[in-house]
């Protein structure tokens, strides 16, 4: 038996393979991304959004320009996603309307605490955005795993491509598509440049106004004095750009690497590790508190759905007594019910009866304390009227409950994607109260219950820590006291220190949230200007001083 080797072509023998040395495989080599013209182009609009981004903080300080920069950050990934060949998912244009009926809020809310996390909100909804757009949650509207995945959009894509922003600046030349839009871009700067003659005869030709110098003067003025704070900007302009590159592109590389079968979309994990009869004998005990607590208190807890106060108590004792308590227990129950949902043993194809018995039971419960305690609040706040507190601790239990009662209905609906339902509520009661000036209806409702005899008296310290947004109902009650002094009818002393106390409020909003408020259209700010013009028609501004002259509440 010959056991030579030869060559097809020439017929010479080829050397015996040795085969007891192992064999050299080479080391596995990361193939590095071909960065497009359209990668460059997408890097240096980075940077200039993340400047603006940057600029318009804080968002309240700055509310339209806010909401026009998160406008323009959805306008860049779509056109960056488009121009790509990406089919964007139904599911992310629908986060794209929902960010922009929200943002909606940065210059319509009044409260600053409710738009920073309004603008927090955004940002989520942005990094969503850009990873529902390249179809990595899947085919449906979203994912099963629907935290897992808001979680990857917002920490891991971001924050694993942010550093591709710099290689993508040496993009070999474009070809295509990317060609086309860089030609465009080319074009467009030619034709700035061109436009600068003209534009600056145009307006030395319109200098003769006095109101347009003076704006060109508020826009194109130069200060020594904001260097630091243009250094500062352009330092913390590097990682905003970085983000806003890093999901973006990280979202398209991604979907790429999904169809070339290099990488995983997230899936979600099946089974859990907590054993059923465990998580059943730790919840046991609990439901019969429940059962022992509603057996000896319900005299108590039935007399807030008749609002019948008991006897011994006053509307704010009642209304406070085991309110928070009533919230922790809420949570607790909430964090049972996650572990029954999510991270219980199920074998495949259980139906877990016991399981979906014990969620449905303990969600009743718990809609019962939240029933009770927002019975009580109601019953508070018919006495007392609003307060910010108030109105936000009762939209948290209404949050609760809408959550709860999906839980309910989960357990006779397997098929509903409890977690992607929950989280479409919480964004639309978010938006219910995110959009609305909530601030001003609050001070709205306590004057017009107030001069409707409906409450004995109204906390003009309060109103005034609503700031601006309390304006129009502080002008409309001293309006009110203001005409029955002119009526020469008697006003109690109350209502003279009403009065006083009305004024000196108007004063410390005018001079506090007013007079030094921005005047460049970016801060535009809708419950401000219309407090300033409120304000500045009513003839009550002439008795207005500086709050360190008169302030009651010093």
């Amino acid at each position: 038996m010959n056991h030579s080797f030869y060559h097809e072509s020439n017929g010479e023998p080829s050397p015996v393979p040795n085969l007891f040395e192992a064999p050299v495989v080479p080391p596995p080599t990361s193939k590095r991304p071909a960065y497009r013209g359209l990668d460059m182009l997408l890097a240096c609009l980075a940077f200039v959004m993340g400047y603006l981004f940057v600029c318009a903080l804080p968002f309240t300080r700055n509310a339209l320009g806010a909401m026009l920069v998160f406008w323009g950050m959805f306008a860049l990934s779509a056109i960056y996603f488009l121009r790509s060949g990406v089919r964007i998912s139904v599911g992310a244009w629908c986060i794209a309307a929902c960010a922009l009926v929200l943002s909606v809020g940065l210059i319509s809310g009044g409260n600053n605490t409710v738009r920073f996390f309004l603008s927090l909100c955004l940002v989520g909804l942005f990094f969503c955005f850009n990873y529902a757009a390249c179809g990595l949650h899947g085919n449906r509207v979203w994912g099963e795993p629907c935290f897992e995945h808001i979680i990857y959009a917002v920490f891991a894509v971001p924050f694993a491509n942010a550093g591709r922003i710099f290689p993508a600046f040496s993009a070999k030349k474009a070809s295509g598509r990317s060609a086309s839009v860089m030609r465009t871009v080319g074009w467009v700067a030619i034709g700035l440049v061109i436009a600068i003659i003209p534009t600056a005869i145009v307006v030395a030709l319109l200098s003769y106004d006095e109101q347009f110098t003076a704006l060109l003067d508020r826009i194109f003025s130069f200060s020594f004095d904001r260097v630091a704070e243009w250094i500062v900007d352009i330092i913390f302009t590097v990682p905003a750009a970085l983000l806003i590159f890093g999901t973006v592109y990280g979202s398209w590389r991604r979907k790429k690497l999904c169809e070339a079968g290099e990488e995983h979309r997230v899936r979600a994990v099946r089974g859990g590790f907590f054993p059923k009869i465990l998580l059943c004998a730790a919840v046991t005990p609990i439901l019969a508190v429940y059962v022992l607590f509603f057996v000896s208190q319900w005299s108590y807890y039935v007399s807030a759905f008749t609002h019948v106060l008991p006897e011994g108590l006053t509307y704010a004792a009642y209304a406070r007594g085991g309110f928070f308590e009533l919230c922790w227990v809420s949570g607790i129950n909430a964090v049972l019910l996650f572990l029954f949902q999510f991270l219980m043993r199920r074998r495949e194809g259980e139906r877990g009866i016991v399981p979906k018995l014990y969620s449905a039971v303990l969600s009743l419960f718990t809609l019962v304390l939240i029933a009770t305690a927002l019975s009580k609040m109601v019953l508070y706040i018919g006495s007392y009227g609003l307060t910010q507190k108030r109105v936000y601790a009762s939209w948290l239990m209404i949050v609760f409950a809408v959550a709860f009662i999906l839980v309910l209905v989960k357990q006779f609906v397997p098929r509903m994607r409890l977690a992607l339902c929950i989280l479409v509520v919480c964004l639309v009661l978010f938006g219910a109260i995110a959009i609305p000036d909530v601030d001003g209806m609050i001070a709205d409702y306590n004057v017009d219950a107030y001069l409707d005899g409906e409450l004995n008296d109204v906390d003009v310290f309060a109103l005034r820590e609503l700031g601006v947004s309390a304006t129009p109902a502080l002008l409309e009650l001293w309006d009110a006291l203001e005409a029955k002094d002119e009526a020469k009818e008697e006003l109690t002393v109350r209502e003279q220190n009403n009065m006083v106390l009305t004024r000196d409020a108007l004063s410390h909003i005018y001079f506090t949230y007013m007079q030094d408020y921005p005047e460049h259209p970016m801060a535009f700010h809708g419950p401000t200007q219309r407090a300033k013009a409120a304000l500045e028609a009513h003839p009550i501004k002439e008795q207005l001083k500086r709050p360190e002259v008169t302030d009651y509440y010093a």
